[in-house]
């Protein structure tokens, strides 16, 4: 394997969802992030965020899954990355990606809040998917699209639901040729709980962006205005204000590394 000068680099994770954190080059990125993302054969992520940054406090960021496609969005990288930055530097950070513009703030309490507009969530539509050649085929599914793609379905058994089987089966079917992210939840006694799996990387402990697409689907249906989501990986906390929504999650720093 042709080798490229060190790169430094930074392993982070939001709510179990782990990241290489790792500053523009001009290396293939689909390569690159195939190589260190791999669990046996390089560092090991869930997917691989490409920055830059400028003298004004303000980024601007790309994303990598494991299988070296690129991500429109992804909303715990978006939060480790913004929360890499600020503890960096101490400053705030507005950061964009090719669609979206984020920023980071820290509350009285010291907990950080990542920032962004309510015109991230593009369409909310049901789909039924009684095509399927499947039992566990759902009843009631919507497609939402906030940045990327999320099948979203409600369930009474968050636990046992067979998510990997259905995933396959529909990638199998190329019910949604380019992929989608998956995810199914369950209401119970005002507690969200929720399992994705994940366009490109599989059953993953945390996805943002699939705790905000459950989130705007009750908000549309209920008008909630503000969740607590438990994923395997943690919890996501969610609040809509006015055109403004506020995520707030486990943040943690697990290693700096640089890529002979």
């Amino acid at each position: 394997m042709k080798r490229h000068k060190a790169l430094p680099m930074h392993k982070a994770h939001t709510n179990g969802n782990d990241f290489i954190l790792l500053e523009d080059s001009s290396i293939d990125k689909t390569s690159l992030a195939q190589r260190i993302a791999h669990r046996k054969f390089g560092i090991g992520c869930d997917q691989v965020i490409f920055y830059n940054l400028n003298s004004d406090q303000t980024a601007s960021c790309t994303f990598y899954n494991q299988d070296g496609s690129e991500a429109g969005l992804c909303l715990n990288g978006m939060y480790a990355l913004a929360s890499h930055l600020f503890r960096k530097t101490q400053k705030p950070w507005q950061i964009a990606t090719k669609h979206h513009q984020f920023s980071m703030r820290k509350t009285e309490s010291d907990n950080l809040f990542l920032d962004f507009g309510t015109h991230i969530v593009d369409a909310i539509r049901p789909l039924t998917l009684a095509s399927l050649q499947a039992t566990i085929a759902p009843d009631t599914a919507h497609c939402v699209s906030v940045g990327n793609h999320h099948l979203v379905i409600p369930t009474t058994h968050v636990n046992n639901y067979p998510l990997s089987t259905l995933a396959e089966t529909i990638a199998e079917q190329k019910h949604f040729p380019d992929g989608i992210n998956i995810s199914i939840f369950e209401e119970t006694n005002g507690t969200i709980s929720m399992r994705t799996y994940e366009r490109g990387v599989g059953l993953t402990l945390g996805c943002g962006s699939a705790a905000l697409s459950v989130f705007m689907l009750i908000n549309k249906h209920k008008g909630t205005k503000e969740v607590t989501i438990q994923q395997p990986g943690g919890t996501v906390k969610l609040h809509i204000d006015g055109q403004r929504i506020s995520m707030h999650a486990n943040y943690q720093t697990i290693a700096s590394i640089t890529l002979c």
